[in-house]
């Protein structure tokens, strides 16, 4: 059986377009990152397990990843073989709010800051900047460093085999982890 293209489905899994998934053995790269990243920027130690879900957003209103994340866990199989990482600016809100609402996550939650000087640092992300002030730009908030987050994961998820990142706008409604048996074929 092939992958679905956008909006397909795989054995049961709806997937919608805008879900990346990044499958990767080894990432190579030119991000540095200290080994103490994780301990400096993240709240929680969850075991980055099979399958890591990423979810990354900037906005104030944090309940979109409460929803990512309580979807995905809702709907998988086996839910000790997934764990989450959510990269944010709001590490500590996000925090309590995943204690009061999805206590049963906490344990396979690691919630990350710091992640914007991160991307800041490429040169391609560094022209943002400059796009701010333009008066041709009409949805500024698409200049965010984190919707490029999809493409610097695995730079700081390296360990991980398995990363499926979602858009805070995803609903998952099928199993994820079945995806991790997907045959990406070296990509």
């Amino acid at each position: 059986m092939t992958a679905p293209r956008h909006g397909g489905s795989r054995r049961g899994l709806l997937l919608p377009a805008w879900v990346v998934l990044l499958l990767s053995r080894h990432v190579g790269g030119d991000i540095a990152l200290s080994r103490n990243w994780r301990a400096e920027h993240c709240v929680g130690n969850a075991a980055l397990t099979h399958m890591v879900v990423a979810v990354a957003s900037d906005a104030p209103g944090l309940a979109p990843i409460l929803a990512a994340v309580n979807s995905t866990y809702s709907n998988a199989r086996d839910r000790d073989a997934v764990s989450f990482v959510a990269i944010t600016r709001h590490v500590r809100r996000l925090h309590q709010l995943t204690a009061t609402h999805l206590p049963h996550v906490m344990r396979q939650m690691t919630i990350c800051g710091g992640f914007s000087d991160l991307l800041m640092q490429r040169p391609a992300l560094l022209k943002l900047t400059t796009l701010r002030n333009s008066t041709r730009i009409k949805r500024k908030e698409l200049l965010s460093p984190f919707n490029f987050a999809a493409f610097y994961l695995p730079y700081v998820l390296r360990e991980s085999r398995s990363v499926l990142y979602l858009d805070t706008d995803t609903v998952v409604k099928g199993d994820v982890g079945e995806l991790e048996g997907l045959a990406m074929h070296g990509a």
